[in-house]
């Protein structure tokens, strides 16, 4: 024979159906008393949850704040600089080394974020989408600063500017000028442009690929999200997310539009020419800057993953209190 508490477990904590078995019938209601012990028990259990959560968010703010400090670093330093004859392309090869980690890196929150947006379709736990929605805005957000910083990086990359291929130098000493004493040279200034040039056209070259590609899926996310609008299937709070997100896209559209003309137009930016022993300490710096990057990271996507499971069990335990203390509301104490 069940208790009455065994019972308002049956109901509380289980997703029983009409077309599962029922619990036996002098059990199936529980008491006020009970139900009442089982809403304070509940908060208790939740509020130690939720504080459990609020350490892993302290966490990841914490590894966030040290990534963005050893990547702002090395953007830093890298954008005031450039190659000189003595160093030739070492300082263009570091800024495309960076930039295309950081594009890694943005790809791997894409990823994720996708597996955000599945779980958004698959599940209809009220509180669990409502942190699947603040963790992907949160992704989005870090996506945006990564391609913003691999733009502006782009930009302090050399452009190609109007030297001379060749120096002619009149070494004719007798005044003749019958330029006998002419010296043709190669112009170091039009080589070392050349050799500079050479990576930013490969490195312009793979950001607009990226960017366009950036650009299909957020306009295959886009026409996704519409359909699922005209489809008749949402709820009010659904369509609103939805519609919310249909227009951050198209904002994220237009400025990676945006930014590919802005980086196809952009003129040189001010910059200092280094020789190759500092370009050199400067590798060694950014080399251990990117391990803390690589290590930060790691343990950003780790304490998500926490984070999400942690998340997961306040949501179902919520949803459980919700149901408790609405069965409250509909008995309530005698009078």
């Amino acid at each position: 024979m069940k208790t009455k508490f065994a019972s308002l477990l049956i109901l509380i904590f289980s997703a029983t159906t009409a077309s599962q078995a029922e619990p036996e019938k002098e059990s199936a209601e529980p008491t006020r008393p009970e139900v009442e012990s089982y809403v304070k028990q509940m908060q208790g259990y939740l509020k130690n949850r939720e504080e459990s959560a609020a350490r892993i968010v302290n966490e990841i703010v914490e590894l966030d704040h040290s990534l963005k400090n050893s990547v702002n670093d090395v953007l830093q330093q890298l954008s005031v600089v450039t190659d000189s004859e003595n160093s030739k392309t070492k300082v263009a090869r570091m800024k495309r080394d960076v930039m295309e980690r950081i594009g890694k890196a943005a790809k791997y929150y894409v990823n994720e974020r996708a597996k955000l947006d599945e779980a958004l379709r698959t599940t209809s736990n009220t509180f669990r989408r409502e942190d699947l929605y603040k963790e992907r805005a949160q992704f989005g957000t870090r996506i945006d600063a990564m391609v913003n910083a691999v733009m502006k990086l782009a930009a302090t990359m050399d452009t190609h500017q109007d030297f001379e291929e060749y120096l002619y130098e009149n070494n004719d000493s007798w005044g003749w000028g019958w330029g006998w004493g002419t010296t043709v040279r190669k112009n170091p200034e039009f080589e070392q442009n050349r050799r500079a040039t050479t990576q930013t056209d490969t490195a312009r070259k793979d950001i607009d690929k990226v960017i366009q590609q950036s650009k299909d899926r957020l306009q295959a996310r886009k026409t996704d999200l519409e359909s699922q609008l005209k489809s008749g299937k949402l709820d009010a709070e659904q369509q609103k997310r939805v519609q919310t997100e249909v227009e951050r896209l198209s904002q994220i559209g237009k400025e990676r539009a945006e930014q590919l003309d802005s980086l196809q137009s952009s003129g040189p930016q001010p910059t200092a020419e280094i020789n190759l022993s500092s370009a050199m300490r400067m590798e060694e710096m950014i080399q251990a800057k990117a391990a803390d990057a690589r290590r930060d990271i790691g343990r950003i996507f780790a304490r998500y993953r926490e984070l999400r499971t942690e998340r997961d069990v306040i949501a179902d335990q919520e949803a459980r209190l919700t149901r408790a203390e609405q069965w409250l509301k509909d008995h309530p104490a005698a009078k």
